[in-house]
């Protein structure tokens, strides 16, 4: 009789891997798997490049936009004008387009302070 029950467990077992083989949607699945894992990595990278620019407070990104807009009036100006002192009114305006900035991204650090209470 145990001769009878460790043959039909043999037959089963090799029926089951038999199965396994034929089944279509394995290789899919570990397709799935991998794309899925690589997708993953790829989204945490991004994020964190995200996550650490979004960490940075608005008074600062604001004084850094202005600055990028002073430098571009710096650049840009001297096309126009050809006098000497064209150069000096631009370092006035790319310092106040720095305070601009800071000023409007405090503005929006405090607006965050107070929805936060």
């Amino acid at each position: 009789m145990s001769l009878q029950e460790t043959e039909q467990e043999r037959i089963q077992r090799i029926r089951s891997e038999q199965i396994k083989a034929r089944d279509p949607l394995e290789k899919d699945r570990r397709v799935s798997r991998k794309v899925t894992a690589r997708r993953r990595v790829k989204r945490k990278n991004e994020k964190f490049i995200m996550d650490s620019i979004k960490d940075v407070p608005y008074v600062f990104r604001g004084g850094i936009i202005g600055l990028i807009l002073g430098f571009v009036v710096i650049l840009i100006l001297p096309y126009f004008f050809e006098e000497n002192w064209v150069f000096l009114v631009s370092l006035v305006v790319t310092i106040i387009l720095v305070v601009i900035g800071t000023i409007f991204g405090a503005s929006l650090d405090w607006r965050d302070d107070i929805r936060d209470f």
